[in-house]
């Protein structure tokens, strides 16, 4: 009589397969638990450097706006004013400072501004300065670093031949010529009773023209051109309020008087 089952040989065969397809799915399974933990550690990493970057980024903007303060009060930076600042973001520290990058620190370089910016074709002392933000995280890892280059310009007025500070009322009686640049950070009213020019003058080496006002972007600052005379208001009623054309020269200005804010006609 026969019993059923495998021969001896066989079964030990079978039990090896068995073995290895038992080690072929625990080797499967660990590869899969690496993957998922690679990938979580890869999306918190992540998570982590975008942050970082945030907060280095808001540390930059920050400083920009700090320094932006100092340069509108028309001051250079001293050695106090490079030192690192530091900035609480989150559960990160991020440190921001400004470096001079001029040839010779301290020192301005003169440059002509571009024609179509505001100022155009006027000399200014050129400053060149970098600021750097760091974000560092609670272990003292540094995330993060970000930084931008900006330049200042201080344009001397001894370029203008009319520079004012509030609204500027050029009306005058009998004929009047100005060679040069006019500019006002107010408005600017022209109503001569008889011809006003403002013109080139080339003996004088006064080749270009520019009148301005507000100069906050390259929209409130024309440069008029060469032109022999280039602007010219005649008997023009008073207190027109002017503002630079758009056009090139020769070119006039568009004038308009001003309106009551109660409606109506002009004040």
């Amino acid at each position: 009589m026969t019993t059923g089952g495998l021969p001896h040989g066989e079964s030990g065969v079978a039990l090896i397969a068995m073995l290895l397809i038992l080690a072929f799915l625990l080797a499967l399974a660990a590869a899969l638990s690496s993957s998922i933990v690679n990938d979580i550690q890869l999306r918190g990493a992540y998570s982590r450097a975008t942050a970082g970057f945030y907060a280095a980024e808001s540390g930059l903007n920050v400083g920009m706006g700090e320094y932006r303060n100092l340069f509108s009060q028309f001051r250079v930076p001293t050695s106090a004013d490079f030192q690192p600042h530091t900035l609480p973001v989150g559960n990160r520290t991020v440190t921001y400072s400004l470096a001079d990058r001029n040839p010779t620190p301290g020192i301005s370089t003169t440059v002509q501004i571009p024609y179509g910016q505001a100022f155009g074709g006027c000399n200014a002392q050129q400053y060149t300065y970098t600021v750097t933000s760091a974000a560092t995280n609670s272990s003292g890892d540094t995330e993060a670093n970000v930084g931008a280059e900006f330049q200042v310009g201080y344009i001397p007025l001894f370029q203008f031949v009319a520079f004012y500070a509030g609204d500027l009322e050029i009306n005058p009686g009998m004929t009047m010529a100005l060679n040069g640049r006019v500019h006002t950070n107010g408005n600017l009213y022209l109503g001569p009773d008889a011809d006003l020019t403002i013109s080139t003058n080339a003996a004088m080496g006064i080749n270009y023209v520019q009148v301005t006002r507000r100069a906050t972007s390259s929209a409130d600052a024309r440069t008029l051109g060469r032109a022999t005379p280039l602007q010219r208001c005649r008997s023009a009623p008073r207190r027109t309020r002017c503002k630079p054309s758009v056009a090139a020269a020769p070119a006039r200005r568009s004038c308009r008087r001003p309106r009551c804010p109660h409606g109506g006609g002009p004040c």
